[in-house]
């Protein structure tokens, strides 16, 4: 469910040595693979009542996250620079604050993803519908609403001669064309924490649990480009609980819900011997709810997102290459 969009055209030999699954793959396993990512991935919360919504957005339009691949290793970093372009105007927007953090674990069949995403500072981005606003005015602005959430997702891939690992961390090389049938599972706990101090407390906390099938396929041109396309649907359960009032006076209300989640995407790439990059497009269809008695409080993620990235691979040290030897012939299914 990626896009990939070429950024450059020296192609290389392919190593034979590392060649597997019967041709279809090429494994990187003694390059380390850092790179750099840009993208629009964050929250909007959108509450209603009636015919009347108030939309929520962080002042962010960039992200810059660094990744470290290696093996069946992935680690990221994800940060607000205010250099990048359409990022501050904190006396138009407010200001946010956002911390990202990612592992992923790939093995032969099983990949696990989990990450932790925080944001503090929203602005009212439909100011216009409450007040007198026009453009280059300030937003309604709330400094104190913090987002925080955990998310864990295990994905299984079927078939062994389609490369997860070239879409997902770039440690593998598509050779042939390849799909797979990939179901998932995603576990995710997050806050919207609304309190003004620790005498009001006005917080909502989510519990979601979902599963569903998904597929993806690669399409590979020459052995370096290559069109990638998938699709993935869950169903599951939220569980929602709204706390409000002040120490000893406090009031909770919970509910459960269905919970559907739709996401898809499809994208061009290249993937060379020493140079990677490309451009991820995705979009959304996630959504949850608290019905209260007077309003309903959606959450959903930005419905087209977007990550543009580019990398290098580099010789393993090789303390280290003989470090993961020893790990990977502990546990074979790495």
């Amino acid at each position: 469910m990626t896009l990939l969009l070429a950024v450059t055209t020296n192609a290389q030999n392919v190593d034979s040595s590392y060649v597997i699954e019967d041709g279809y793959i090429e494994s990187m396993k003694k390059w380390v693979a850092p790179s750099l990512s840009f993208n629009n991935e964050y929250e909007i919360f959108e509450e209603r009542e009636e015919d009347i919504r108030a939309i929520l957005r962080p002042n962010i339009n960039t992200h810059l996250r660094l990744n470290f691949n290696y093996r069946f290793l992935a680690v990221g970093i994800q940060l607000v620079p205010q250099f990048l372009p359409g990022n501050g105007d904190d006396d138009i927007r407010g200001e946010t604050r956002s911390f990202d953090l990612r592992a992923r674990i790939l093995t032969r069949r099983l990949n696990g993803d989990i990450s932790y995403n925080r944001i503090q500072g929203y602005y009212l981005a439909n100011t216009e519908d409450f007040f007198q606003w026009e453009p280059g005015d300030p937003y309604v602005q709330f400094p104190d609403i913090v987002y925080s959430g955990v998310t864990l997702n295990l994905l299984y891939k079927f078939n062994n001669k389609f490369s997860y690992r070239n879409v997902i961390n770039q440690t593998e090389r598509q050779l042939k064309s390849a799909g797979s049938f990939l179901p998932s599972v995603t576990f995710r706990y997050y806050t919207i924490d609304q309190s003004i101090s620790v005498l009001n407390t006005n917080e909502l906390l989510n519990i979601e649990a979902s599963a569903g099938p998904g597929y993806m396929h690669t399409f590979v041109f020459g052995k370096l480009f290559y069109l990638s396309m998938g699709a993935f649907g869950k169903v599951g359960y939220l569980h929602t609980r709204y706390r409000t009032g002040t120490p000893g006076q406090e009031q909770v209300e919970s509910q459960n819900n269905l919970l559907i989640r739709l996401e898809g995407g499809a994208g061009l790439g290249y993937n060379g011997k020493r140079i990677f990059g490309g451009l991820y497009y995705t979009f959304s269809g996630s959504e949850s709810e608290y019905r209260g008695e007077d309003s309903t409080t959606v959450n959903f993620n930005k419905r087209t997102r977007y990550t543009i990235f580019i990398g290098i691979r580099l010789n393993e040290p090789r303390f280290l290459g003989r470090l993961m030897d020893k790990v990977e012939s502990l546990i074979p299914v790495l």
